[in-house]
């Protein structure tokens, strides 16, 4: 009886070992920097637009040449391997003047094993505005 004790709690840890565990993201402001009072919405959704991970940024500046790092909460502790199947999206809402923001994302995930990816995954050059105020990707494309 206690070898199946024992087995069942080895299969508990390694479960545990590969959910996620903090969402890091990092903009890079470029050459057309963000308003506080433009308010900034990440999230990080499942195929079944289920929220995995999501954040709010309001009356926060981010100046032309600019990083500024924001940790997601959590929604879903999801494995490893099932955040290439996810997508992810940040939105701007304008408030008052025009804010164009354009900015360089680096998003870093961390898992309860103590392991994160090999790298962050990056995607340059996006272009926010009152126009276009939203982008989603696949992380798919940024996944190593």
């Amino acid at each position: 009886m206690e070898e199946y004790q024992e087995a069942d709690k080895k299969q508990e840890e390694k479960k545990a070992a590969k959910e996620l565990k903090s969402v890091t993201i990092r903009f890079d402001t470029t050459d057309d920097d963000k308003e506080p009072s433009t308010k900034v919405e990440i999230s990080i959704d499942k195929p079944n637009s289920t929220h995995l991970a999501q954040g709010k940024i309001e009356n926060a500046s981010f100046a032309p040449g600019s990083s500024n790092l924001f940790e997601l909460v959590i929604a879903d502790k999801d494995k490893k391997e099932d955040l290439r199947k996810c997508f992810f999206t940040v939105k701007i809402t304008v408030g008052g003047q025009e804010d164009p923001w354009k900015f360089d994302l680096t998003i870093q995930a961390n898992y309860t094993d103590g392991t994160s990816f090999k790298q962050p995954m990056t995607k340059r050059g996006i272009a926010l505005s009152e126009k276009n105020p939203k982008t989603t990707f696949s992380l798919s494309e940024l996944v190593p």
